[in-house]
């Protein structure tokens, strides 16, 4: 057979499903030089990493990249924002991590209380974004620096928003996706966005989805299509396409009693549903199916107060009645990754336990999760 022949029946080489390896150029660099180029990766991002190799997978998770990072004044950090309904006062807490004992509890931190003592809230960088009213709709925004703890004024909103609204960001804009009442009183969706660069408010294309009530769920999605979830009163959850206005409503399991806090982590949306426990959503299979290997005995058969990201796991939080005068909080950080086959999500609980107590009056209003 000639070489020409021989060329032209060759069978092309079958594609590599191997993760891709770092460069060599990336690999002999020394470790501190990397940990430097880690740092200033958004912690988003984080669990993408341990799959390009397994040196990457050993820095991301090393107490190195956390100093470094927090000299960098990008320090982990998660709060929960309780209301004294009897007061009316918002009390704060962080969740500690005591290094000893590898357990958590959460502590007293005396941020200033904001004028709304129920706000929707997201939280950026270190900046924590408070927006609407609660009773009455209100424009205003206030900005927390959770570093300082100083409270200012940020700019004004477009038209006045009640309680009721979404609040998500894609890149550096954050979008305000709810219900209102225009001039002749008629109920419709609406959008503003915020520049957080131009500090400049404006309006976004409306949704193309008609929606009587929608719940807060405070979102930091820019890896899932850029795109804002919102967890809606009636067993649903919408998704809305800021660059076009285009919105998908996805049904929750069985229209059972679900989170009001939708959660993205590592590309994948999560909800907590009552008797089925964490479920996520199979975009290819449009369901949601549970999530694998959990044990949440201190959730078992309740469902959760508010959930939200932290280091790339998801911690649930709940507040359990007691016949006590005080009520505990109990908290779970779960562990999350693709099974061996690549078609399930296993979950490992890394920890579960009563991390406070609170008065009755005490109700969780958010729980909100540094990802930057």
């Amino acid at each position: 057979m000639s070489t020409t022949a021989a060329s032209k029946t060759k069978k092309p080489p079958l594609p590599n499903n191997d993760p891709p390896q770092p460069s060599s150029s990336f690999a002999s660099l020394p470790n501190d030089i990397v940990i430097n180029i880690l740092s200033r990766v958004p912690r988003r991002y984080h669990p993408i990493l341990p799959r390009v190799s397994k040196s990457l997978r050993s820095l991301v998770s090393s107490s190195e990249l956390r100093k470094t990072r927090s000299l960098m004044g990008k320090d982990d950090a998660f709060y929960v924002w309780f209301r004294n309904d009897s007061s009316l006062t918002t009390h704060w807490f962080t969740l500690s991590h005591k290094t000893t004992t590898g357990k958590y509890s959460l502590t007293s931190v005396p941020f200033p209380s904001p004028p709304e003592s129920y706000s929707s809230a997201l939280m950026v960088g270190s900046d924590i974004y408070l927006l609407c009213g609660y009773i009455n709709p209100s424009k205003s925004m206030w900005i927390l620096d959770s570093r300082s703890g100083k409270l200012r004024q940020g700019p004004s909103m477009r038209v006045a928003w009640p309680f009721s609204v979404a609040v998500g960001q894609v890149d550096e804009k954050l979008y305000m996706f709810g219900r209102r009442q225009d001039e002749e009183h008629k109920e419709e969706i609406q959008v503003e966005v915020f520049d957080t660069k131009t500090q400049t408010w404006e309006v976004a294309p409306n949704p193309d989805v008609h929606i009587s009530y929608i719940q807060i769920s405070g979102v930091v999605s820019p890896t899932l299509d850029r795109k804002i979830y919102a967890k809606t009163d009636y067993g649903q959850v919408i998704v809305y396409d800021p660059r076009d206005g285009k919105c998908e409503k996805i049904g929750t399991p069985y229209n059972i009693s679900c989170s009001k806090d939708v959660c993205v982590i590592d590309n994948v949306l999560y909800l907590y549903c009552f008797y089925f426990g964490l479920v996520w959503y199979d975009s290819k299979k449009k369901q949601w199916r549970t999530v694998k290997g959990l044990e949440l005995n201190e959730f078992s058969y309740h469902n959760v107060d508010a959930m939200a990201e932290y280091n790339g796991k998801l911690v649930l939080i709940r507040k359990s009645s007691t016949i006590q005068k005080m009520d505990q909080i109990c908290c779970a950080m779960v562990a999350l990754e693709w099974s061996l086959n690549g078609l399930d999500i296993v979950g490992k609980v890394e920890w579960s336990d009563h991390i406070l107590s609170v008065p009755r009056d005490y109700n969780i209003v958010h729980c909100l999760g540094r990802t930057d």
